[in-house]
C-alpha cells in the first residue's frame, strides 16, 4: 500500500493539532512541527548561536532555550518574528522532510502552522487548511493561555501578518468552529471520507 503524506496548517487556535490527531488512525504518525522546531533549536549549536546573537544571551539557559523569554523578544514585531523564522526554518524544513520520508506508517501527517510558506506542497498527497474565525480562535486560546489577553491578541495578529490562507491549488479547507469533541470527531470523519483516507 502506498504511504500517504498529509499536511495540516492553520492559524494558532484553529484546532490543527486536534484535527491531525483525529485524522490519524491507530498506527499512523503525526509529526508536530512546533515540537520538532524546539528540539532542533535546543540541539543545533549554529541555531543557538544565532538566537543568542539576535535575541540576547539570556534566551539560552544551561538547561536549554528559555522559550518564554524568546517568545517575548520574537513577538515584539513582524521583523523579529521573520528573523526567527529565517534562523530556524531552513534546518527545520530539512529535518521535517527526512522525518516524512523515513516514516514507515501507512499515513503520516505533518501538523505545521506555517506550512504554506515553505514551498513543499509537492511532498504531500493532501493539504488541509484548518480554518476558524479570529474571535473563535482567540476565545479558545484565552481559555488555556498563560499570556495576558493583549499579548495573545498581538501574537495572533503578527501570525496573520506573515501568513495568509493558501491560495494555491490543492489545498482543502476544513472549518472548525465547534468546541464539542464529538461533533469535531464527526466532522473529521467526514473529511477523511471526502479525501478517501
Amino acid at each position: 500500500m502506498k504511504k500517504r503524506i498529509i499536511g495540516i496548517a492553520g492559524y494558532m487556535g484553529a484546532g490543527k493539532s486536534q484535527t491531525a490527531q483525529l485524522l490519524a488512525g491507530k498506527d499512523d504518525v503525526v509529526i508536530n512541527a512546533d515540537k520538532e522546531a524546539k528540539a532542533l533549536m535546543n540541539s543545533s549549536q549554529e541555531i543557538r548561536y544565532r538566537l543568542r546573537t539576535h535575541f540576547g544571551s539570556d534566551v539560552i539557559m544551561h538547561s536549554g532555550i528559555d522559550f518564554a523569554r524568546l517568545g517575548d523578544r520574537v513577538f515584539i514585531d513582524k521583523s523579529s518574528l521573520l528573523k526567527l523564522n529565517r534562523i530556524v526554518h531552513p534546518a527545520l524544513i530539512r529535518e521535517l522532510s527526512v522525518l516524512l520520508n523515513n516514516s514507515a506508517a501507512a499515513m503520516t501527517t505533518l501538523d505545521a502552522a506555517l506550512l504554506p510558506l515553505w514551498s513543499m506542497d509537492d511532498a504531500f498527497d493532501h493539504l488541509i487548511w484548518v480554518d476558524a474565525s479570529h474571535n473563535c480562535r482567540f476565545e479558545r486560546l484565552s481559555r488555556k493561555a498563560v499570556l495576558p489577553r493583549d499579548q495573545l491578541e498581538k501574537r495572533m495578529h503578527l501570525q496573520e501578518e506573515i501568513l495568509s490562507p493558501p491560495q494555491q491549488p490543492g489545498w482543502h479547507f476544513f472549518t472548525n468552529t465547534t468546541n464539542d469533541k464529538i461533533q469535531l470527531a464527526d466532522n473529521v470523519a467526514q473529511l477523511r471520507s471526502r479525501l478517501s483516507l
